[in-house]
């Protein structure tokens, strides 16, 4: 019989990715927390082997049993937690060799994405120093445009030096630029 997806091995697990910090400690921990709560909504022969529960049908099992016991973001919460227990788990057992948490793997892309729109901003902050730099030709250079964007009431923008054969990946880049340097939103009162 199959042991390696038991109740008690993800417990192990979670120990150990705790202790050898491939976890930070407290998310480790509250994964652990959680994901015990949630599982003692089955039975013990459905906890032998975790790779066979429904995860959705598990947690509406659990709200059913202890849900009055939680706000609505704590159950969130919970979800959360167990999901990426259950998920990482599951992938640690199929290679231990490979293994990488899925936090440290989001925060690697999104490193990564911080790292390309920087890359972004610095090469769009070059340009517009070179363009400033320029002497435009005799002839007002005529393959570039300046091409207003009315943003809200009173405030339009002026993008300078836009080639005048823009191509979509050209636009996309630019989007892409203009994107990274948005704020955060407001929400209004």
């Amino acid at each position: 019989m199959e042991t390696r997806y038991t109740e008690a091995e993800l417990v192990s697990f979670l120990e150990y990715v705790s202790n050898k910090g491939l976890l930070n400690r407290n998310t480790a921990q509250g994964r652990r927390v959680a994901t015990l709560k949630v599982l003692q909504a089955l039975d013990e022969h459905e906890k032998v082997d975790l790779r066979n529960i429904d995860r959705d049908a598990t947690f509406n099992r659990f709200v059913n049993r202890f849900g009055k016991d939680f706000n609505p973001g704590s159950l969130q919460v919970y979800r959360s937690r167990f999901n990426s227990a259950i998920d990482d788990f599951l992938r640690y057992q199929s290679d231990p060799a490979a293994f990488k948490p899925m936090s440290a793997m989001r925060q690697s892309k999104g490193r990564e994405k911080q790292a390309a729109a920087k890359s972004d901003q610095q090469e769009t902050k070059r340009q517009e120093n070179k363009s400033e730099h320029q002497i435009p030709s005799p002839s007002g250079n005529a393959h570039t445009v300046v091409f207003p964007i009315p943003l809200r009431s009173g405030l339009t923008v002026q993008i300078h030096n836009l080639p005048a054969d823009l191509t979509r990946a050209e636009a996309a880049r630019i989007a892409g630029v203009v994107n990274a340097l948005a704020i955060q939103e407001m929400p209004t009162s």
